[in-house]
């Protein structure tokens, strides 16, 4: 879940160090950081798939980090998926950060779901000159809403998918970048840049 404050009655819990798990088995697991909060707040079709918890980030710098490996280095055909519940972002956050592979270095995020101020997600890749293109759909406030970005490497075809309908596509040539800096905290970030900033 992106932004805004708690909701009274979803019984949170903070796990601090406690690891999130990647359920796929690939071993991604990630470390969460400045508090967020697990909730049995969950969306619907939440139960087909195993789950029992949902992450609450407060829009700034709560988060989760994956560090970065091979299995993340998505450079032809992709997609990336998320169910999420937006709220209005905090004041002074230029946007709300659902995922993103990148490191400090800035405008350098090979692909990534975010909301900017408001309401609207968005779907974006960038290559290694910080060229980048993006897909965007404005979404509903606090109501569970699930989101694929899709690419397909042979014919170019980029597709933003929100609740299972096609909402939005281009055409590129672009394509995700795969090497990011050993030296510049290189991973994945969830609710949050990798490194919080």
């Amino acid at each position: 879940m992106a932004g805004g404050g708690l909701k009274k009655g979803r019984r949170e819990q903070r796990l601090p160090g406690r690891a999130v798990l990647d359920s796929s088995g690939s071993g991604q697991d990630g470390t969460p950081s400045a508090g967020p909060l697990y909730s049995i707040d969950l969306p619907p079709w939440a139960a087909n798939i195993g789950s029992t918890r949902s992450l609450q980030f407060d829009g700034v710098t709560s988060r989760v980090f994956v560090p970065d490996s091979p299995l993340l280095q998505l450079t032809r055909s992709l997609t990336i998926e998320a169910s999420f519940k937006a709220e209005p972002t905090q004041p002074g956050t230029p946007l709300g950060m659902i995922l993103t592979r990148g490191d400090t270095r800035p405008f350098l995020d090979a692909y990534s779901f975010f909301l900017n101020p408001g309401n609207t997600i968005t779907f974006q890749i960038e290559n290694s000159n910080s060229d980048s293109v993006s897909l965007a759909y404005t979404v509903p406030f606090d109501t569970w809403t699930h989101a694929a970005g899709t690419i397909d490497d042979t014919t170019g075809e980029m597709k933003l998918y929100v609740n299972g309908v096609l909402v939005n596509s281009t055409n590129t040539s672009m394509r995700p970048f795969a090497a990011l800096d050993p030296a510049s905290s290189p991973g994945l970030g969830i609710g949050c840049d990798g490194t919080g900033q």
